[in-house]
């Protein structure tokens, strides 16, 4: 990863642990913790995030992205701040 990405990856992990997990986003409807949940499944589960764009895979991602906004809001973050797993799809 470069060093840009990782500048900017660890500022949004920064910005949003400032935030909380309540705070509302730019995206209507989503707080920072979905916003949080929805940057590591998009990263780390390419079995459910093809539902962001196959309409017919969109279940699968409900679920995942349920399981994820479960998740301590403090393990969410530091999953952004450790970055995608090495053989990510989403470097």
């Amino acid at each position: 990863m470069s060093t840009h990405a990782k500048r900017e990856r660890l500022l949004l992990a920064d910005l949003l642990e400032t935030a909380g997990p309540d705070a509302p986003t730019l995206c209507e409807g989503w707080t920072t913790r979905d916003l949080a949940a929805h940057v590591v499944v998009r990263e780390r589960r390419p079995d459910a995030a093809g539902g962001i764009l196959i309409k017919q895979l969109a279940p699968r991602l409900d679920r995942v992205m349920a399981e994820y906004t479960d998740k301590p809001y403090e393990e969410l973050i530091q999953l952004i701040r450790t970055g995608p797993p090495r053989f990510s799809p989403s470097p």
